[in-house]
């Protein structure tokens, strides 16, 4: 039998039962402390009672936190999956875990929606899916997962146009560094030497940035005319083939001590700033 008692302004609720850990909660009202006991014990003698002490008690924050701590620094792209989750704790992290219902989900969404694009929220939403699942799944937290009940927004449509040939000589003539005018100061153009053939080389091999960044000599075979990328985003190797003007690019490159291809930050694991979504483009001096 359950025990109804008051304690100051509030009324504590506390069930004990043999073979269960002894459980409480506290109400505004009499009726609505009694009413959870029975609710408790209805469940207990069915076998069907899951004690959610812990996921009342751990805001979503908390989860996070424990999430980047334990599960987040395995993956390739750490440092985005970080970001993706500090945008999630700002929004909803106060909120206790009982509390994520496909509501509040379906509220991030939208308010998401009207600062960033469908794919960057689709993003979030497969991130907090993902921890949701694992702290059911690994750490028993008797939690549902809300984003499985709410609608995902469509991911954007894939760009396939390239860039005309009047279009790539602009672009090529403003990556030309233009030294300094007469009274010193910088003009049009980028101080940093690498930029340039990073970009020529994506244009003829159409590599993500982090396949360019991470290019090293020991897998280019110029003779063979051929890039190898031991890992690329999906986690599979694969050859690229370079055209006679992708191969002149490389030929005309210094070779760097540490013998990669672009020696720029971002685009080496050891590099404080490796795999953020930013980490290259801050380097380079976009």
């Amino acid at each position: 039998m359950a025990t109804i008692r008051q304690r100051g302004n509030k009324w504590q609720a506390q069930v004990r039962r043999l073979g269960f850990p002894p459980i409480s909660q506290s109400f505004q009202s009499r009726q609505d402390a009694e009413k959870w006991a029975r609710a408790v014990e209805r469940e207990q003698d069915m076998g069907a009672y899951v004690c959610r002490t812990e996921a009342e008690s751990t805001t979503l924050s908390l989860l996070i936190e424990r999430y980047k701590v334990e599960v987040v620094p395995a993956f390739r792209g750490a440092h985005t999956e970080v970001g993706r989750l500090a945008n999630i704790a700002i929004a909803i992290g106060k909120l206790s875990l009982t509390a994520i219902t496909p509501l509040v989900v379906a509220s991030y969404r939208d308010q998401r929606l009207r600062s960033v694009t469908p794919s960057t929220v689709l993003r979030e939403l497969q991130t907090l899916s993902a921890m949701l699942n694992h702290a059911r799944r690994e750490w028993g937290i008797p939690i549902s997962n809300a984003v499985e009940a709410i609608r995902r927004p469509s991911p954007n449509r894939a760009r396939d146009r390239r860039l005309e040939p009047e279009e790539e000589t602009r672009l090529m003539d403003a990556l030309d560094s233009k030294g300094r005018n007469d009274k010193g100061q910088l003009q049009a153009g980028t101080r940093n030497p690498w930029i340039k053939p990073i970009v020529r080389l994506a244009l003829e091999t159409a590599m993500r940035r982090g396949e360019l960044l991470s290019l090293r000599w020991k897998n280019i075979n110029i003779d063979n005319r051929t890039a190898y990328l031991p890992m690329t985003k999906n986690g599979e190797s694969r050859t690229i083939p370079l055209s006679s003007a992708a191969k002149a690019v490389l030929q005309g490159l210094p070779r760097s001590i540490d013998g990669r291809v672009f020696p720029v930050p971002g685009g080496h694991p050891n590099c404080p700033t490796y795999g953020h979504p930013n980490c290259s483009t801050l380097a380079m001096g976009i």
